[in-house]
């Protein structure tokens, strides 16, 4: 009777040992699958039945380990995206604190530059988990962490400014691709940054005061301007994806009536909201605030506009772009409109600065492409660490500012 016994308690251990091994197996598939499906079809189509096809596996299998789309993007984020992405950040990082720039900086730029299905989902569940719950606790743990790692905080205002640049910088041009901005040269871009981070720079006197801009939607037609800015903070809030008309319509305090007597669809009022609001009105208020920094310290004026563009009553706005970049690899008359910034921002920024004669612009554009990328992703910095507005960006600007001066006169980085 015992050996019976024991010979049955033999059989069901392997049998469970069996299941484990794979259950386990199906687990990595699951995974891969949720990771190549955000890469595809992003973080707000994803649902069970898609990843159970593209995993080969049924969808039962899928509802059996996870009890929603979020707890998906959590174990993928923990298990299979965040340390490898990190470590590219940390290498990025550690090149641009070294005075020769070494292969790793390379690696990683290309990475950014055309990203791996993993930094594409990584950089997607990033921007976007400000909108997810579940997300947003675990990455704000891991930011933390981060933090800490990279000595963010811990009094020294010039490595601080300089390492979020660095991110801002790698987190811009990831979206940017996401967007799918051909590649306009990004490796030289970054080496051109990082000999101008070698450049020390120290502010010579206390930041100026910030003014932050009231923006409002002005098209000249009260209800467009309405539905523009209600679209913004639906979109904001929900992300683009999931943005319905009758919630804009809502937010306006109109009828939808009133959506369909101006636009023929709802993808028309998306455009035309991201059109106006990032290529008109807040690229106007950057030119704007450029312009008006003063004539004997252009490069201080230039770090006051990124602290406020930070300025808390322009998240919307920051959010809006951010979001647009996740959209717009799914829909090219949203990603042509953000290509159209992005070449009109490097066309208008040097005049603006008053930093660069008109005769020398061309031969800086990897750094202009670098500053207007940063841009880009200091929205996405802002987001995941708090509120950057203490920030001081003078030793981060005015290094890439001085940087640019020389390397107008001297000519482009070794190599190039």
């Amino acid at each position: 009777m015992f050996l019976r016994s024991w010979s049955s308690f033999v059989r069901m251990e392997a049998s469970a040992r069996r299941r484990s091994s794979r259950s386990m197996a199906n687990d990595a598939i699951i995974r891969a699958a949720i990771v190549d499906e955000i890469a595809v079809v992003g973080v707000d189509v994803l649902g069970p039945t898609g990843v159970a096809r593209r995993a080969g596996l049924t969808t039962g299998a899928v509802y059996g380990r996870y009890e929603s789309v979020p707890e998906m993007l959590v174990d993928v984020w923990i298990t299979d995206l965040r340390d490898v992405h990190v470590h590219d950040l940390n290498r990025l990082i550690s090149a641009m604190d070294q005075s020769v720039a070494p292969t790793d900086m390379v690696e990683v730029v290309a990475n950014l530059a055309s990203p791996s299905t993993q930094t594409r989902a990584a950089v997607e569940l990033l921007t976007a988990a400000h909108r997810i719950d579940e997300l947003d606790e675990v990455i704000g743990d891991d930011v933390a962490q981060w933090r800490q790692a990279w000595g963010i905080g811990t009094g020294d205002d010039d490595r601080d400014a300089r390492v979020l640049w660095t991110l801002a910088a790698a987190w811009g041009v990831a979206l940017f691709a996401l967007a799918g901005l051909p590649d306009p040269g990004w490796q030289r871009s970054f080496r051109w940054a990082h000999r101008a981070a070698q450049t020390p720079f120290v502010p010579d006197h206390a930041p100026g005061p910030v003014e932050v801009p009231d923006l409002q939607v002005d098209t000249g037609d009260e209800m467009r301007d309405q539905l523009l800015t209600a679209t913004m903070e639906v979109i904001s809030r929900v992300g683009l994806e999931r943005t319905t008309t009758s919630r804009i319509a809502r937010r306006a305090g109109l009828g939808q009536n009133w959506i369909y007597a101006g636009y023929a669809s709802k993808e028309d009022l998306l455009v035309d909201t991201l059109a106006v609001l990032l290529n008109k009105v807040l690229a106007q208020s950057e030119r704007e605030l450029l312009a008006a920094a003063p004539v004997d310290d252009r490069l201080a004026g230039v770090a006051r506009s990124v602290t406020t563009y930070l300025a808390p009553s322009l998240r919307s706005w920051r959010i809006l772009r951010l979001e647009a970049h996740l959209a717009a690899r799914h829909r090219p008359r949203a990603a042509a409109v953000l290509v159209e910034g992005f070449e009109e921002s490097l066309r208008t920024y040097p005049a603006a600065t008053g930093l660069v004669e008109p005769e020398r612009i061309a031969g800086i554009q990897p750094l202009l492409r670098y500053f207007v990328a940063s841009v880009l992703g200091v929205g996405l910095v802002d987001s995941l660490f708090g509120s950057l507005q203490d920030v001081d960006w003078r030793p981060a600007i005015g290094a890439f500012g001085r940087g640019q001066q020389d390397q107008a006169a001297v000519g482009a980085p070794a190599g190039e």
